[in-house]
């Protein structure tokens, strides 16, 4: 890997209106690696992905692929990107062999070269058998495999995937995952999803945005590694009111959530040690609150989006 990043995004703010879709985003990534995108409705993830493309403008920032800026070569930059967004039909009336030489075109390439290209996308995307019949005549599955093709004809620095997986079943998904892999030995793949277990099982970095910010980046293992383990207790109610939140924020560990459950109370700490869990036990004791049980849980992904995007309810 070169200190030089694949993808930079520099500052980057696009605004609809009064409405900011965009906010100063900046980060970088470098291919090789599999960059999920996460995010509520309307963190600007789909913004984000069009301005990266070049499908919109940014209202200020710069974006980098390569080290070369979208402004310096026009047209011809966007041939080391592909974006297929979550619906995004080729020409409906053409044949998946047909879309990848039209594409080829579009993209510069020689016969020469383009042919056996187009030969090793189709059999890549287990194409070959559907090659020649009608795009609108194929399935949802096949239709996303005839998009990513297109990402393999091209040879793109930066393949964008917007929602890829949306509509497809459970062994087309398996299949799709393979495919990224495969595509990220080459390029960057970027891809956003609101599939938790997904962007875990195949992504090597991670964003998070909320409200068109970037709030987190980094690798999935720094992400969570920084973040701390969680204590729960559970306290007994049955002869006592729930205990207040300022009491409860006296202890030893930051106070993450507070819920209510029946006769009981279950209450959530981030820790950072072993040792820091043994002295909220024993400020439990010593302030006199009934513990019912104790268990703790490493934060997974899932903890961690919530924290990010503050939807835990405390």
């Amino acid at each position: 890997m070169t200190d030089r990043p694949t993808l930079a995004v520099e500052k980057v703010s696009r605004s609809y209106g009064e409405l900011f879709a965009l906010c100063d985003v900046s980060f970088s990534a470098h291919a090789g690696r599999i960059l999920g995108i996460l995010g509520p409705n309307g963190a600007g993830k789909t913004t984000l992905m069009s301005v990266i493309a070049g499908a919109i403008l940014p209202d200020s920032g710069r974006v980098f692929v390569n080290g070369v800026a979208s402004e310096e070569t026009g047209a011809m930059w966007r041939r080391d990107i592909v974006f297929v967004p979550e619906e995004a039909p080729p020409l409906t009336h053409t044949t998946p062999r047909e879309y990848l030489t039209l594409l080829g075109g579009v993209m510069g390439l020689h016969r020469a070269t383009l042919t056996p290209r187009i030969e090793q996308a189709l059999e890549a995307c287990d194409l070959s058998g559907v090659a020649d019949r009608r795009y609108e005549d194929l399935s949802k599955g096949f239709r996303r495999r005839v998009s990513l093709a297109g990402a393999l004809v091209s040879r793109a620095s930066v393949i964008l995937l917007d929602e890829p997986t949306s509509g497809l079943d459970p062994q087309q998904r398996i299949d799709f995952e393979a495919l990224v892999r495969s595509m990220a030995s080459r390029a960057l793949v970027v891809f956003s999803s609101h599939s938790i277990p997904e962007v875990e099982a195949l992504c090597d970095d991670l964003l998070f945005m909320r409200e068109g910010r970037v709030i987190a980046h980094g690798s999935a293992a720094d992400l969570l590694g920084t973040s701390q383990d969680i204590v729960r207790l559970v306290i007994d109610l049955q002869d006592m009111e729930p205990v207040v939140t300022e009491v409860l924020g006296q202890a030893p560990a930051v106070l993450r959530s507070v819920q209510l459950r029946g006769s009981e109370q279950i209450v959530d700490y981030a820790i950072d040690s072993v040792s820091t869990r043994q002295n909220i036990i024993s400020w439990a004791v010593e302030a006199g609150i009934p513990i019912l049980s104790v268990s703790s849980s490493r934060m997974s992904l899932q903890d961690l989006y919530l924290r990010l995007t503050e939807v835990v309810q405390e």
